[in-house]
This record gives C-alpha cells, structure tokens and sequence, in this order.
C-alpha cells in the first residue's frame, strides 16, 4: 500500500491552526497578566503618594505653629499674627484625615490622625486667644517697664531684648497662666503626639518594601 503525503497536508493545517490559537491565547492570557500587574502597581505607587502627602501633611504641624519664634513673639507681648495660616492649616489635617479614611483600613492609623488633628486645631484656638489677651495688655505691661526702670525706653523692642534684666521682667509681665500651660502643652505635643512610636510607626507597615 503506497503512502500518499496529501493525506497529511489537512492535518497539518489544522495541527498549525491549533497551534496558532495556542500561541495567541498564551501570548494574550501573559499580556492580560502584565497588565494587571503593571495596573497594581500603578495603583499601589499612587496610594504610597498619597500616604506620604498625608504623612507630610500631619508632620508639618510643628513647623506651621512656628514654635520658637511663637513662644518669643508671645513672650515679648507681641505674638506674630498667623492664626490664619494655623487655621489654614488645621484644614488641611481634616482634609488629609478624610483621604485617609478613603484609603485605609486601619483603625489605629485614624484614630492616631484624629487625635492629632483635634489637638492641633485645639492649640490654634488657644493660641487666638493668647494673641488678644497679649494685645491687650501690651502697652500696660510697658508702662510697668517704664515704671520699673526709669529713664529706660522701651521702643523699639530691641531696645528691651538687649537689656537681659528688663527682657527678663517684660517676659515675666507677658507670661501667663494660659500662657504658660499653652506653652507646655505644645512641648508634650511634640515629643508625644508626634513621636515615632506614636506617630510614625502606624505609616510604616503600609510603606511598600516588597518587590512589586
């Protein structure tokens, strides 16, 4: 019986055919599966940005009450007058603390970003309050230094900050009862509320470090 190679010829159409298909399927399954990944990862990077502005947003607090220079402002009778950029500010805690909520699950996060921002807007309250207690009490606390050292001009205020007795005097006329608890709550503001073991640490395990 003779062997006749046409017989193959259909098979092997159809073998080549399948094996098309195979290909294809194989090539657009991988594709679908890159494209997922790559999508995950697009999305991972973009929610660790976010992370991160919100991080930024919260760890500025200190920066934007402008401690130092609040506290020596305030100590010389004349507090710098930003509450607004405080109250900006204090916007922005409660905005950053809803995109947290939209992003992540975590109970302690939200609750640590609450907390701070609470006690940052609490703070900036207290601290309105501080400027118009000052203010009003700033020409009468410079006759008290008139009174006190006579023949000594007090204006301008340099004039009292080169002179370490009479600055000493000006900043004991100035602080406060209120003042001075402000004062204090903002030190534990600092070394508490924004430490890293209550502070940083609850961003931390939502930082990628794994190979995406």
């Amino acid at each position: 019986m003779s062997f006749n190679p046409t017989i193959l010829a259909p098979i092997a159409t159809v073998l080549a055919s399948i094996a098309t298909l195979a290909v294809t399927l194989f090539l657009g399954i991988s594709q679908n599966k890159l494209q997922k990944r790559m999508h995950n990862r697009d999305c991972m990077l973009v929610r660790q940005e976010k992370l991160l502005e919100i991080y930024n947003v919260f760890a500025s607090c200190l920066n934007k009450l402008n401690i130092n220079a609040v506290l020596q402002k305030m100590k010389m009778g004349q507090p710098e007058n930003i509450p607004v950029i405080m109250l900006d500010h204090a916007d922005k805690l409660y905005r950053s603390l809803d995109e947290a909520r939209l992003l992540f699950d975590d109970e302690k996060l939200l609750q640590v970003l609450e907390n701070i921002a609470h006690k940052y807007s609490r703070l900036v309250n207290e601290y309105i309050d501080l400027v118009a207690v000052s203010q009003s009490k700033y020409a009468e606390n410079l006759q008290k230094v008139c009174e006190k050292f006579p023949g000594f001009q007090p204006l301008p205020l340099t004039n009292i900050l080169n002179n370490k007795e009479v600055a000493d005097y000006f900043n004991e006329l100035n602080t406060t009862e209120q003042s001075a608890r402000w004062e204090k709550e903002i030190e534990a503001f600092k070394k508490k509320d924004l430490s890293f073991e209550n502070f940083d640490v609850y961003f931390k395990k939502h930082i990628i470090t794994a190979e995406l």
